[in-house]
This record gives C-alpha cells, sequence and structure tokens, in this order.
C-alpha cells in the first residue's frame, strides 16, 4: 500500500535505487522483489560483508548529504533528525562537517574539528583543506592525536 506521507529524503525509482546502490559499491543484483524489498535485501546483504560497516557508513552519508536536497534545502534538516533519531540508540549519529556528511560516534571529538573547518570553509588553501580533513579523521579514529 502506498503512504500518502511525501518522503522524509528523496523518492527513488527502481532504476535510481540500483544506481544509488552502485554509486556506494552495492551490487543491486543480491535484492529481489520490488523496489523496497529489494533495498533491504541488499542492505542486509552489505551489513553481513567484512567491509559492511563502511558500506553502511557509506549508505547514510550518501543519504544524508546536503547536495541532494539543494532545491528543498529543509528536506536537508529532516533527513538529519529522521536519521538521528534511529541512529541514536546504536550510539552512532551524522552530522554536516564542512557541509559533508559525516556518520561518527555520538558525541565524538570529530565536532570541534568540525567547527573550525565549518569555520575555515571560506578559505581555499589545499593545506587549510587537507589540515581539516586529517584533523576529523584522527578526531574520529584517534582523538589523541590531533595534528598540531
Amino acid at each position: 500500500m502506498n503512504n500518502p506521507e511525501p518522503p522524509i529524503g528523496i523518492y527513488r525509482s527502481g532504476p535510481e535505487i540500483d544506481g544509488f546502490l552502485m554509486g556506494i559499491g552495492i551490487d543491486p543484483a543480491h535484492g529481489t522483489g520490488s523496489r523496497l524489498p529489494a533495498l533491504r535485501d541488499c542492505l542486509r546483504w552489505a551489513a553481513r560483508q567484512e567491509n559492511g560497516d563502511e558500506l553502511i557508513g557509506c549508505a547514510i552519508e550518501t543519504v544524508a548529504d546536503a547536495r541532494n536536497y539543494t532545491q528543498k534545502p529543509d528536506k536537508t534538516r529532516a533527513v538529519l533528525d529522521y536519521l538521528n533519531a534511529h541512529l541514536a540508540p546504536d550510539g552512532f549519529e551524522v552530522e554536516l562537517l564542512g557541509g559533508k556528511a559525516v556518520l561518527r560516534k555520538t558525541g565524538s571529538g570529530a565536532a570541534v574539528v568540525g567547527a573550525i573547518s565549518d569555520k575555515t570553509a571560506t578559505l581555499d588553501f589545499g593545506t587549510v583543506s587537507r589540515d581539516i580533513d586529517r584533523a576529523i579523521k584522527n578526531a574520529e579514529h584517534d582523538p589523541v592525536s590531533l595534528p598540531q
């Protein structure tokens, strides 16, 4: 049965879902049935893979990418709120850091670095961008060794 409510994010047709899956490294052939059951099958398959966390994280970050909602920017916040409500019980959140959607553990040190990244977004220096990217990765994976 079709839901009369408008989608929170982007409505994707079956071929668009296939393109989405291929874009994040998941073969749509792992799903069967109509578009939503096939999508669920593919995501379940991806989660069981050795790099399952990476694949699912990529899917979440792609869905939350603000560039998807340039025509309707209010949808970006609605998507983030929806995802975060479902990620919170597992200790995760997705936030925009430097304009990019990033999945991370709730309250991780990347928030501070992300705020700095937002402030320096107007700077177009390659080294600044690389340092910010490195700082975000370090804050997420090794918060003790932030770059000086």
